[in-house]
């Protein structure tokens, strides 16, 4: 019988414990990759969806943001 509960809180163990440790590999190897960023600022555009209802205050502080962070044309769609 000890046994028996021994080797079910083993299998538990290991199915809590396997997912997580997957977890943890697959982060370590996406922090491991390098991004490539653009070094040269183009005529872009930026689009950005901001679906909000009745919030003006919200409105306005992103706008004052895209204005500020993106040295592009930027277009905010409400």
């Amino acid at each position: 019988m000890l046994l028996i509960s021994t080797i079910i809180h083993t299998v538990v163990g290991l199915m809590i414990a396997l997912p997580l440790l997957n977890y943890r590999l697959k982060i370590s190897r996406w922090n491991k990759l390098k991004l490539d960023y653009p070094q040269s600022t183009n005529k872009s555009e930026l689009v950005i969806m901001l679906p909000i209802w009745n919030e003006s205050l919200v409105i306005e502080k992103k706008l004052n943001n895209l204005i500020s962070d993106y040295p592009f044309q930027v277009s905010l769609m409400v």
